[in-house]
């Protein structure tokens, strides 16, 4: 061994008698442990993504279910105002408000909704010159993940029930 004059025992790690080693990488059980919280962490944000999609559609499939209601509405509205019959008239993609003459209002539906008027006339319903609708039915809203929305309809007292 050294002889050490300053007493602070710096001479142990200079000489060789305690061996340093470096630590080259990381242990197997380090790597699990790091993959584990990796994986929980990733798992988590996933489950939110697909409850925030699940939301967004929900939420605008009950926009469409608003908006097709107030066409209805808007139906009665227009007719006793104007004095005229008129239609909502369901088309591939367009749900729309037509009088005789001319379209009032037309509703865009995306392609992933299918909407279908079931009535005694086929995806049509009737208003009358006096606001009242003529045809009972239902409007069904069939939207992705087959959620479906119907919008229940009865002649005369203008009743609209939406489930």
């Amino acid at each position: 061994m050294h002889f050490n004059n300053n007493n602070d025992f710096t001479y142990l790690f200079r000489s060789k008698c305690i061996k340093t080693t470096r630590k080259k990488g990381f242990t197997l059980i380090e790597l699990m442990v790091y993959l584990c919280i990796l994986v929980i962490i990733m798992s988590s944000f996933m489950s939110i993504g697909t409850m925030y999609k699940r939301y967004e559609e929900k939420k605008e499939m009950e926009w469409y279910v608003e908006q097709i209601h107030s066409l209805i509405t808007y139906s009665e509205l227009f007719c006793k105002a104007n004095d005229k019959s008129a239609r909502i008239v369901n088309t591939r993609g367009t749900i729309s408000l037509e009088t005789e003459e001319r379209k009032i209002k037309t509703l865009i539906i995306p392609p992933k909704y299918n909407v279908y008027i079931n009535t005694d006339i086929d995806n049509i319903l009737v208003i009358s010159s006096k606001g009242n609708i003529y045809t009972s039915g239902t409007i069904s809203i069939k939207g992705p993940r087959d959620k479906q929305a119907n919008i229940t309809i009865q002649p005369d007292n203008s009743y609209v029930r939406v489930r």
